[in-house]
This record gives C-alpha cells, structure tokens and sequence, in this order.
C-alpha cells in the first residue's frame, strides 16, 4: 500500500511477506536452504520511491533506513528459530538524530546449536549459557537513541543512551556523550547512517581547539542482573570514564 504520490510517496506499507532460502553468514548451505522468513507488516517512512531499489546497498540506505517491523519470525523444519514482536528504526541522521528499538526477540539458541556444524557447537553452547543463564532461550529488549549536536563545521557532540536487556541474564544501560572531530569533508549524517562515526571521527583532543573546558568524552552504563537460581540478587556496578581536560 502506498500513501502520497507514487513517485514520492510518504510511505510504503508491506504485508505478509514471506522468503525462503535465506543466507547468514557462515552457516551451512543446507541450513539457509530449509529456511523460512515471515514478516507480518513492514511500514517504511519516505522511502524515496514506491519501487524498492535492485542495489542492495541503496535497498538499505535509500528505503530501509526509517521503518516499522511488525511480527518477524525464522522458522526452520523442527520449529521456530527466532521471532521478534516489533523492531523500530530512525537510520536517517540528516536531522541529526537517529533510534533504534527491538521488542520482544526471541531466538532459540538450543535449536540453533543443533543445526550448527559439529565443531561450533561447544562454543556457541558456551556463549548460549552466558546469555541464557543455561535455559537455550534468549529473550531480548533493546531500546538506544543517538544524537549529534555540532559546536562548528567539524566538530560537535555525540550523545547516546539506552538500555538492553536479557530476560535471566543482564540489563545493560549505556550514557555516552563524546566531542568529535570529523574527518575534513565527512558528512557527519552519512558517518551515522554508516555506523563508522566513532570509527572516523577522532576524539576531542587536549589542547585542540574544539576542547572544551569540562572535557570531551564521558561514558556511563549500569550493568546488572536479574536473581539467579539459588542466589541473591547481584549486587548493580556502575563505572564511569572521566573527561579529559582541555590543557591551556
């Protein structure tokens, strides 16, 4: 369903979409034949066009970057691998802001190992018992926005917080707030969209000119769990690093 003009429209809705045979990375060709994606409702915000591009790189930039995802689900001859409830994504960082949000992800590790080849299987347990407290369910919320705020032309303030939680596991919630320095020529939007900004961008520097006085970075999270069988409740940790400060 389209609404607003066809060349242009203001969004893009998509339903029942189902695909079989899907590729992930490093799994056997036999597992990615016998699989199944469901998507019950996909709502894409101006994706450009009403006809999504051939390029796979321009299908994510141009119409992927701002959507709504309603009831996915993988599912593979023995039974469901994964499903998620809803996943809400702002990629478009031409107003400086971006979101992301998963409700509800579930993947069934256990399954999964099982389908894995032979010689993966004890370390993917190992990772599974981590992140499941042994149950095989991972159960997933994650919720992070991002913000950049510019001082000058190359320079400004990244901002970002959220919270991810593992059902039995861990809650995690991050506070970041760093001054950047943009590559000369770099468009600080395409750096976020491309998830390369800390990656290129260097760090406010002592003594350079875009150092404030309070400093340049600063990063906060909160790390804690849920009670364990058997085992009172850990107790919350919590670090932060210390802006540097500007030398005169």
């Amino acid at each position: 369903m389209v609404k607003g003009d066809y060349a242009r429209p203001d969004s893009v809705t998509l339903e029942g979409i189902r695909v079989e045979g899907i590729r992930l990375e490093d799994a056997p060709q036999e597992l990615e034949d016998s699989l199944t994606l469901g998507v019950a409702r996909i709502v894409l915000d101006d994706p450009g066009s009403a006809v999504p591009p051939q390029d796979d790189e321009a299908l994510a930039e141009e119409w992927l970057d701002v959507m709504t995802l309603t009831e996915l689900s993988l599912e593979h001859p023995e039974g469901t691998l994964a499903s998620l409830a809803s996943l809400d994504l702002d990629g478009d960082f031409e107003d400086g802001q971006g979101r992301l949000a998963l409700e509800a992800l579930a993947v069934d590790l256990d399954r999964l190992i099982t389908l894995s080849p032979e010689e993966e299987r004890t370390r993917l347990r190992m990772a599974s018992n981590v992140l499941t407290d042994g149950s095989g369910q991972l159960y997933l919320d994650a919720d992070f926005d991002a913000r950049w705020e510019p001082e000058d032309e190359q320079t400004g303030r990244l901002f970002s917080d959220g919270e991810l939680a593992l059902r039995d596991a861990l809650v995690m919630a991050i506070d970041l707030e760093s001054l950047l320095a943009l590559p000369e020529g770099a468009e600080v939007a395409t750096l976020l969209a491309d998830g390369t900004l800390l990656e290129e961008a260097a760090l406010g520097a002592a003594g350079s000119s875009c150092a404030s006085p309070s400093g340049g970075s600063s990063l906060g999270w909160r790390l804690w769990a849920p009670p364990w069988r058997g085992s009172a409740r850990p107790s919350i940790s919590s670090r932060r690093v210390p802006r540097p400060r500007a030398s005169g």
